[in-house]
């Protein structure tokens, strides 16, 4: 008697290529619980072509296992802290200082122009000689008119008044030994790097002192920008720029890459198979390189 073949269905003379689909991927295919390919009529054709058949039909449980497989987000073990070291202290104040200057960078490229400003100005006087201006119109008008030119106005001067408030704050926290203006900044810090570090510990209050000089330093380099002064280099000694580069990337798998390319271009309407023909060629570029 004859083996039984797999993945294989016969009825009414007709030959068909069968594979059962698994539960948590049927709703992928609508529901249906196996996909099929025909084979003809003719068995022994039939019987040639039909691990061919089997292998698309597969390809297709796979691709659809890869789709749902990186739509659900997969909760990544929680990584054990770690004593805080002083390379972690020095990364952190650097972190800090040039992220305040970066931060002054993009906020002084938004700040209004001159030409701007004049602008307004113009706009305010053209307003005022159409009768916009005009309190027996509108008590409210004759005040909110010039709104809009005084914000522009006074921009810059507001901004330095706010970054020389929070320099004369933090200056009188460093005296008092005080972290609360920057503990939301350490608290980040400690998180993002998995550290063994707790609120009000000596390790907290250390590492908050340092980044509060690191922002004072920071605040004093803008100050002198507002004058004209482009001096980025800190002053305390204490800020250093870490000789190992900050941002170290792991290694990412060439598969990873690979899936990650696939779904980037299927969201534009491309490789709607999956990358399925371009599969094959990876896992063995793969194992040849690694074997």
């Amino acid at each position: 008697m004859a083996a039984k073949r797999r993945h294989w269905k016969e009825k009414d003379g007709r030959f068909w290529a069968r594979i059962s689909i698994p539960v948590a991927l049927r709703p992928f295919f609508e529901g249906k619980t196996q996909l099929s390919e025909p084979l003809g009529g003719d068995l022994r054709h039939a019987d040639k072509i039909h691990s061919a058949a089997v292998a698309r039909l597969q390809a297709q449980i796979a691709r659809a296992d890869c789709y749902i497989n990186q739509a659900t987000p997969q909760s990544e073990p929680e990584q054990p802290r770690r004593l805080m070291t002083s390379e972690d202290q020095g990364k952190a104040v650097w972190l800090h200082y040039a992220s305040m200057l970066e931060n002054d960078t993009v906020k002084r490229s938004a700040m209004p122009t001159r030409a701007e400003i004049a602008a307004e100005l113009e706009n305010v006087m053209k307003r005022i000689e159409a009768g916009e201006g005009d309190p027996d119109r509108s008590i409210s008008g004759m005040f909110n008119i010039a709104t809009d030119y005084e914000l522009l106005a006074g921009a810059r001067h507001f901004d330095r008044m706010n970054r020389t408030r929070r320099l004369a704050a933090l200056q009188a926290a460093v005296d008092a030994g005080e972290t609360r203006h920057l503990d939301e900044s350490i608290q980040r810090y400690v998180t993002e790097q998995h550290l063994l570090v707790e609120p009000g510990s000596p390790d907290w209050r250390e590492l908050g002192h340092k980044l509060t000089r690191a922002e004072i330093d920071a605040l004093q380099r803008t100050l002198e920008r507002d004058d004209g002064v482009f001096r980025d280099s800190p002053s305390d000694k204490m800020i250093k720029q870490p000789i190992i580069p900050i941002d170290e990337l792991a290694p990412v798998p060439l598969k990873q890459l690979f899936h990650d390319y696939i779904v980037s271009r299927r969201a534009s309407g491309y490789h709607r198979d999956g990358g399925a023909i371009w599969e094959a060629s990876i896992n063995a570029l793969i194992i040849f390189y690694w074997t």
